[in-house]
């Protein structure tokens, strides 16, 4: 089983990954070594308050959404990258999902892929080589 993402939160209410193997697992292991050990340098702590407050609004309710679901991401499983899907849809928004070969960062890894599904949401022709969900 893989290691739960956990983090060392900060008096300021920010976080940064604390927990073995680190950031190169969880974010860029698909990436070559040197590589996803530049990307974990430049990583500063995130703010916790975005994840953990109330969201008064979705826009995905009024606006349509593109998901990438990341096949081998080590920090947020797939089934809970498409519970997340499902659970949108259920409230009425649209969402379009696929379903990439990627860890959790395919803007790095599968750069030209995940730039042909933006040029696609921003509605160019480009085939699409994903799996729908």
């Amino acid at each position: 089983m893989a290691p739960d993402l956990q983090g060392e939160f900060l008096s300021n209410g920010a976080m940064h990954v604390k927990t073995n193997p680190g950031p190169v697992h969880f974010f860029y292991q698909d990436l070559p070594r040197d590589e996803a050990e530049k990307w974990s340098a430049l990583l500063k702590p995130s703010s916790v308050f975005g994840s953990r407050s109330p969201i008064p609004y979705a826009a995905d309710v009024d606006i349509p959404t593109t998901y990438l679901i990341c096949s081998q991401d080590n920090t947020m499983p797939v089934l809970s990258q498409k519970r997340f899907v499902d659970e949108h849809r259920a409230k009425g928004s649209v969402i379009t999902a696929e379903v990439i070969d990627s860890g959790h960062s395919p803007f790095l890894s599968q750069v030209e892929t995940t730039g042909d599904c933006i040029r696609r949401v921003a509605g160019e022709h480009v085939p699409s080589t994903l799996v729908p969900y």
